[in-house]
C-alpha cells in the first residue's frame, strides 16, 4: 500500500481490493504516516510514507481489511491524527490531517457482485432442474409418454400387441426412471467429500482473490481453513465403514492392517512427489505436507480401530444414551486423549531456546515484536530439530502479514496429534451410521456431537478470535480448531444426509463423483494449477470478475473429469 497514484486519472485502473487515498497536509511541517491492518493482531504501525509540509499526496491503500492510519510530526514524534477505516474497492477518500477527518469523494464498487451472480445462477439452475424432474415424473407426463405412437410400436415389436397392459409396465420402467432405491453406500458422505475437494481446488486456485477464501494469517478461521480438517474428518467416517465391513467379511485383522499400511504409504509417497513437483534440489525438499499428515493420522487411527473395534456393536440396546459411542470405543478414546494430552503438555511446557515457554504467537511483528523469532513456539522447534529450517515451508500468510523471518510448516509433526483427534471424531460419526438405523437417531447423535464439540471449542478460545486459553488456529491445528471444525463436520453431514439420502431431494451430483475420486483430483489440480485451461494470465486485474470466473471454471473442469471417471468406474479416493 505504498504506491503513489493519480486518483482522478487512474481510478478505473486500480487493482482489485484497493482504494485511493488523497492525503492533505495543511500543517507547516512534514508528517510521517504509519499504518497497520487489523489482520495483523497486536502489531505496531509500520512506516508508510512522509507527506511534506503544506502538500498533498495520493496513495494506494488496501480495501481488504480495516486499516489504522497514524500521522506523526516528523522530528518530535507527536501524534496529530489517527483514523481507522475499512475502505471499499476503487473508493476515493480524502484524509485531512489537520482536521483529522476522512471524507468519501467517490464511492467504490461492490466486490461481491460476482458472488451474487454466481449464487443466483446456481440456485436458478437447481430450481429449473427440480421443476423439470418433477414435471417429467408427473402423471400427466407419464400418460403423454405412454400414449406416444412410438411406444405402441415398440410394444408391438415386443411380441404382445393384444395385451398392452401386460407389456406396458416393462416399457414404462425402461423409459421413466423409478425412485432410487436405498443402497448400502452413503451418498451424502461422497457428496461431503466432493464438496470439500471442490472447495479445496477453488481455494488453491486463488478463490477469486477474495480474502475470506484465503487462509487466516494466524488465529481465527476463514472458509479456506475448514477444507483440510473436513477432508480429514470425512476420512475418519470412511475409515470405520470400510474396515468394519472387512472385519465382518471375516478378513483377518492382520490383513486389514496391511491394507491400512499400504494406504498410508501411498498417501505419504504421493505427498512427497507433490512437494517435489517442479523441484530437483533435495537440500531444500519439504518433507511435511497435506497428504503426509493425512497418511500419518490415518495410520494412527486405523491401527486403533483395527485393533480394538468390534465386529458387531454392543450398544444397540442403549439407544437412549447420547454418549454410547464413548462407551463402545473407550479403548480408542483413551489413546486419542493421551495424544491430545501429549500435544498440550509439549505445546505449553516444552522449553524453546530464546522463546517464552508456551508461546503460541506468530512471531515477527506480532505481539508487538515481543518474540520475533518464535513463530509457532514448540511446534516449530520440534520441526526444526527433526528436519532443519531448510526443509520447512517458508511462505504463507503468516510471513506476508507478520513479516516473519523464520520458516514455519503448518503441516508439521506436533499438529498431527490433534489431527488424529479430528479423524477420530469422524470415526465417531461413522459409528453412528453403523449402529443406528433411522435418520432421526443418526441426526440426533450427530447434532449432539456438534453441540458438544462446538461448546468445548468455544470455551477453550473464550468465544473470541484471539482470546481464551487455546485460540482457534489452523497453522498450529490447536485443540479448539480441531473441535470447531469437527463440530461443523457433524452439522454438515446431518444436513446432507437428510437432503441426499433420506428425502432424495438431491442426488449429490456433481460433487459425489468428485468425492469418489478425491485423491486424483487433489494431485491433478496441484500439477495443473498454472496450466491452461485450468488457469490463464488474466486480462483484467482491476476487479474480481475474471479471477473468480477463472477459478470457478477450473473447478468445473475437474468436476467434469470426475464424472467421466465415474462413468468408466475409475475411483481414486481415501
Amino acid at each position: 500500500m505504498d504506491t503513489s497514484i493519480n486518483c482522478s486519472v487512474d481510478r478505473n485502473l486500480l487493482p482489485y481490493d484497493t482504494a485511493c487515498l488523497l492525503i492533505k497536509n495543511s500543517l507547516p511541517y512534514p508528517v510521517d504516516l504509519f499504518s497497520v491492518s487489523t489482520e495483523c493482531y497486536q502489531c505496531n504501525g509500520t512506516y508508510w510514507t512522509t507527506v511534506p509540509l503544506l502538500a498533498d499526496l495520493s496513495m494506494l491503500v488496501s480495501a481488504a481489511h480495516k486499516l489504522t492510519l497514524t500521522a506523526i510530526i516528523q522530528g518530535n514524534r507527536q501524534r496529530v491524527c489517527q483514523k481507522s477505516a475499512l475502505f471499499t474497492q476503487h473508493e476515493v477518500v480524502s484524509w485531512d490531517i489537520l482536521n483529522c477527518t476522512l471524507t468519501t469523494q467517490e464511492k467504490g464498487d461492490n466486490v461481491f457482485l460476482p458472488l451474487y451472480f454466481f449464487t443466483g445462477f446456481v440456485v436458478s439452475l437447481m430450481l429449473l432442474l427440480t421443476i423439470c424432474k418433477a414435471a417429467y415424473h408427473s402423471r400427466w407426463a407419464q400418460n403423454l409418454l405412454t400414449r406416444d405412437p412410438a411406444i405402441i410400436d415398440l410394444q408391438n415389436d415386443l411380441g404382445n400387441p393384444s395385451s398392452s397392459s401386460d407389456s406396458l409396465p416393462l416399457v414404462q420402467s425402461e423409459l421413466i426412471p423409478l425412485r432410487r432405491l436405498n443402497t448400502p453406500r452413503i451418498l451424502s458422505l461422497d457428496t461431503f467429500r466432493g464438496l470439500t475437494i471442490a472447495l479445496m481446488i477453488f481455494v488453491n486456485y486463488g478463490g477469486g482473490k477474495y480474502w475470506f477464501f484465503e487462509h487466516s494469517a494466524w488465529n481465527g478461521v476463514t472458509i479456506a481453513d475448514f477444507v483440510f480438517p473436513w477432508f480429514a474428518w470425512v476420512m475418519g467416517v470412511s475409515l470405520v465403514l470400510s474396515y468394519r465391513s472387512k472385519l465382518r467379511s471375516c478378513v483377518s485383522r492382520r490383513a486389514v492392517f496391511w491394507v491400512s499400511l499400504r494406504r498410508t504409504t501411498a498417501l505419504v509417497a504421493l505427498g512427497l512427489l507433490v512437494n517435489m513437483f517442479g523441484h530437483d534440489d533435495l537440500s531444500t525438499a519439504r518433507f511435511c505436507g497435506v497428504l503426509q499428515r493425512l497418511g500419518m493420522a490415518h495410520l494412527v487411527v486405523s491401527t486403533l480401530e483395527i485393533t480394538f473395534m468390534k465386529k458387531q456393536p454392543s450398544f444397540q440396546v442403549r439407544r437412549w444414551l447420547p454418549i454410547s459411542e464413548l462407551v463402545e470405543s473407550w479403548c480408542q478414546w483413551l489413546v486419542i486423549m493421551l495424544l491430545v494430552a501429549i500435544h498440550l503438555v509439549v505445546t505449553f511446557h516444552l522449553p524453546v531456546p530464546g522463546c517464552p515457554t508456551g508461546y503460541l504467537g506468530p512471531g515477527g511483528v506480532g505481539n508487538y515484536s515481543w518474540a520475533p523469532h518464535c513463530t509457532g513456539g514448540a511446534a516449530r522447534h520440534i520441526d526444526t530439530i527433526m528436519f532443519s529450517d531448510s526443509h520447512l515451508y517458508d511462505s504463507g500468510p503468516v510471513k506476508r502479514v507478520y513479516h516473519t523471518t523464520v520458516p514455519f510448516d503448518p503441516e508439521g509433526i506436533l499438529g498431527t496429534l490433534t489431527t488424529c483427534l479430528t479423524v477420530y471424531l469422524g470415526v465417531v460419526a461413522g459409528y453412528i451410521i453403523l449402529c443406528y438405523n433411522s435418520t432421526r437417531q443418526r441426526c440426533t447423535h450427530w447434532l449432539f456431537w456438534a453441540l458438544l464439540t462446538g461448546v468445548i471449542s468455544g470455551s477453550l478460545c473464550g468465544w473470541s478470535q484471539e482470546g481464551g486459553l487455546i485460540p482457534v488456529n489452523k497453522q498450529l491445528w490447536s485443540l479448539s480448531f480441531a473441535l470447531l471444525t469437527s463440530a461443523s463436520g457433524f452439522l454438515l453431514l446431518a444436513i446432507l444426509f437428510v437432503i441426499v439420502d433420506h428425502f432424495n431431494w438431491w442426488s449429490g451430483s456433481p460433487f459425489r463423483y468428485a468425492g469418489m475420486n478425491a485423491i486424483l483430483l487433489y494431485i491433478g489440480h496441484i500439477i495443473t494449477r498454472h496450466t491452461f485451461p485450468w488457469s490463464w494470465k488474466p486480462y483484467n486485474v482491476t476487479d474480481h470478475k475474471e479471477l473468480f470466473l477463472m477459478n470457478v471454471s477450473g473447478v468445473v473442469l475437474w468436476l467434469l473429469i470426475s464424472k467421466v471417471l465415474h462413468s468408466n468406474e475409475i475411483f481414486f479416493s481415501v
